[in-house]
């Protein structure tokens, strides 16, 4: 009689049981092992059920309502870390729950904080630094629809004075009410001015600050005039405090964004 083990192979489908074999025989009287090794791979990995890993999305949004809707339809309040800074708005929706069990922190809903193209054209124009008249009045003539004050035929019967003595001589006059009074000679060896006119110390604009943002915002710009080596107009603008309106956008969005996700908590992270 042969006691050695003899090689099996599992059933495919579930019967019952014909014959049982522990998964490993010792010899009574040698006290040799055996294991038994013989299985056999009858059906391919997750051939059942696909397998489908945890999701890892980076979705960016823009504007503040779909960011927020976002929120609510996929996230949860005791597993979304929500947050915002200067750079805008931020969800983790698997972030680790409120019982300490660790979430894949992989499912992120952003909303950034895009200046909109008026406000990044009038930083450009508006930084301090001298341009000619030529440059000035062509480029505040391109951004004329966002100049509160003064009114829009004032400014266009300014900038076609401007435009009329790009090339003349020019002399200015600072006034007590921080206008500048400038006059101009077409001929450098005249000591008459031919043509005169005055440049307000400041505008008042009204533009949009977000890009996809519709309602418009209101600040100033400081405009200085000084005349160069060959007396010919030069202008410096420059924006008042824009630093404080873009604080007070990001306040109003940040707001809008707690009103909409009533149940959840938005944190301020740093900058």
């Amino acid at each position: 009689m042969n006691d050695q083990p003899q090689p099996t192979h599992p059933a495919l489908e579930p019967s019952a049981p014909h014959l049982v074999l522990a998964p490993a025989w010792v010899d009574p009287t040698t006290q040799a092992l055996y294991v038994h090794r013989d299985l056999v791979e009858v059906r391919r990995d997750w051939a059942v059920k696909e397998y489908v890993g945890p999701p890892r999305v980076d979705q960016t949004f823009g504007d503040t309502g779909s960011w927020a809707s976002y929120v609510l339809l996929y996230g949860s309040p005791d597993q979304t870390l929500a947050t915002w800074n200067a750079h805008g708005l931020h969800a983790v929706l698997d972030y680790h729950d409120l019982d300490r069990k660790p979430g894949r922190c992989g499912w992120i809903a952003r909303r950034p904080f895009v200046v909109g193209p008026e406000w990044a054209a009038w930083s450009a124009l508006a930084n301090g630094a001298a341009i000619s008249q030529r440059e000035a009045v062509e480029r505040l003539e391109d951004l004329a629809d966002d100049i509160v004050e003064p009114a829009a035929a004032d400014l266009m019967s300014l900038l076609r004075v401007l435009r009329a003595n790009v090339k003349a001589s020019a002399e200015t006059a600072l006034r007590p009410d921080g206008s500048t009074s400038i006059s101009w000679s077409q001929d450098k060896q005249l000591t008459k001015a031919g043509n005169a006119t005055e440049l307000p110390g400041s505008l008042k604009l009204a533009l949009p600050v977000l890009k996809g943002q519709s309602e418009r915002w209101e600040l100033g710009c400081r405009l200085r005039v000084s005349v160069d080596d060959q007396a010919h107009l030069t202008l410096r603008l420059a924006l008042v405090n824009p630093d404080r309106v873009l604080e007070r956008v990001y306040a109003e969005e940040v707001a809008v964004a707690a009103k909409l996700l009533d149940s959840y908590a938005l944190l301020r992270a740093g900058d």
